[in-house]
């Protein structure tokens, strides 16, 4: 979603994300993305699509995604996953092109 903080705790440290509005609009423009489960470094799957979107735009929101997955054996336990409900929302990897850090104190 658009200018909502999302807590990160990675490798990387703990902090929070914000993505702009308009964010996507020049990668959108210029190609498809590709779906992948754990961001393309899933042991199973690794980078071969999971499934095939079928609508991806910016919305008043932030980034809709309609995709439908494949259905094969390596997909079935990610699609099962989704289901039950252990797999609850999406995430995607990009490249920061302009960034702003501010620490909790304001500073």
């Amino acid at each position: 979603m658009f200018d909502t903080p999302t807590r990160i705790d990675s490798w990387e440290g703990q902090f929070d994300e914000q993505i702009a509005r308009g964010a996507f609009k020049r990668t959108l423009n210029a190609r498809n993305p590709v779906l992948q489960f754990d961001h393309g470094h899933d042991a199973r799957t690794g980078s071969v699509p999971i499934g095939a979107i079928q609508q991806i735009s910016e919305d008043a929101t932030g980034l809709f995604v309609r995709a439908e997955l494949f259905d094969n054996p390596v997909v079935e336990p990610i699609r099962q996953a989704i289901a039950g409900g252990a797999i609850g929302g999406m995430s995607f990897r990009f490249r920061v092109v302009d960034d702003r850090w501010t620490k909790q104190d304001g500073e």
